[in-house]
């Protein structure tokens, strides 16, 4: 299984790597403001504890499917959601854009820092793993 889930994870890595450059050099330019860090601080915290939630509620869960469930929602989906909002060009979508690359950014940054709790959180939250 490690054999489809470490490219899934490379390329979260590789996104999350693109985002972080991509933020300090709006941060650079003063294109990012204070409530960007807070909101996207906020979209990472809350999709977070909407995945943890899913698993506590569930009560058990396949062991690895974190390796394909974080990156696919906390990564993936808002970096897709990124690249689709230069379709359209006005404030709004630039103000939700800069929130989405802190919040991957953020992401990226905190499950490095942090991956054995990001990642293996089954233990602290009594969740049952299923091999």
């Amino acid at each position: 299984m490690g054999i489809i889930i470490f490219p899934i994870l490379l390329f979260a890595f590789l996104i999350s790597v693109t985002t972080i450059i991509l933020s300090i050099i709006k941060i650079v330019k003063k294109q990012i403001h204070l409530k960007d860090f807070t909101l996207g601080f906020t979209l990472s915290f809350g999709l977070y504890f909407l995945i943890v939630l899913g698993y506590v509620l569930v009560g058990k869960a396949w062991a690895l499917s974190t390796g394909f469930v974080i990156p696919s929602i906390m990564v993936f989906f808002p970096f897709g959601l990124f690249v689709l909002s230069f379709l359209y060009e006005n404030q709004k979508l630039r103000d939700i854009r800069n929130v989405i690359l802190i919040s991957v950014s953020l992401t990226g940054i905190l499950g490095m820092l942090f991956y054995q709790f990001v990642f293996d959180f089954f233990d602290i939250f009594g969740i049952e793993k299923i091999y």
